[in-house]
């Protein structure tokens, strides 16, 4: 657990996963051969993109005036790295990619609701991880749909 971190810096590395998760998948997707898996790679993939690009949008407006803010008893964000593609299997499966996006999107899930709880939050600052958290929890609910659409193929 990080002691103090700023909410800039935060939203920040919510960012960076979103990109993260954008490149993991798409290189993942070039090096995978399964019809199902590729399907599933390019849903998160362009997914993780929009993410990244609306956390880029939202800090820019959202956190005015509160930029400045330290957080206190951040959880760890290192739960919040992205998998190195190099170390990956070079041929992922279907089941393998659902089960770990479901994976991934959890440890963002856990951050989030660790954020929005934090009782020393400002409101503004918690209002902001709670909208984060809720859309997190849409997108997990598309996710399964999508793995079990994308299965039935």
């Amino acid at each position: 657990m990080d002691t103090y971190m700023k909410s800039e810096e935060l939203l920040a590395r919510i960012e960076a996963y979103h990109g993260g998760l954008n490149d993991y998948y798409n290189r993942i997707k070039a090096k995978t051969e399964d019809k199902r898996a590729k399907m599933l790679l390019e849903y998160l993939g362009d997914r993780e993109g929009r993410f990244a690009k609306g956390v880029k949008r939202f800090r820019k407006t959202a956190l005015e005036n509160t930029e400045e803010t330290w957080q206190q008893y951040v959880p760890a964000t290192e739960k919040l790295e992205v998998p190195d593609p190099k170390t990956s299997e070079e041929n992922r499966s279907f089941d393998d990619m659902a089960n770990e996006a479901r994976d991934l999107d959890e440890r963002l899930k856990r951050f989030l609701q660790v954020m929005a709880n934090k009782a020393g939050a400002p409101g503004k600052l918690r209002g902001i991880f709670e909208g984060l958290l809720e859309q997190q929890q849409r997108e997990e609910r598309k996710l399964n749909q999508s793995i079990i659409d994308i299965a039935k193929i």
